[in-house]
C-alpha cells in the first residue's frame, strides 16, 4: 500500500514547484518590463485558475 500512496504524494510535490516557478517567472517578466500589467494579470489569472 505504501507504494500506491507514494506516487500520489510525489505528483503533488512536483506540481507545487512548477506552480511557484511559473509565478516567479511571470513576476520576473513583468518586473523586467517585458509584460504589460494587463498581460501580467491575464497570465497570472491563467496560472491561478489551472
Amino acid at each position: 500500500r505504501r507504494r500506491d500512496s507514494a506516487p500520489a504524494g510525489g505528483m503533488r510535490s512536483r506540481r507545487t514547484p512548477s506552480f511557484t516557478e511559473d509565478l516567479k517567472g511571470l513576476a520576473k517578466l513583468f518586473n523586467d518590463g517585458l509584460l504589460t500589467e494587463e498581460e501580467f494579470m491575464a497570465a497570472k489569472k491563467r496560472i491561478l485558475g489551472s
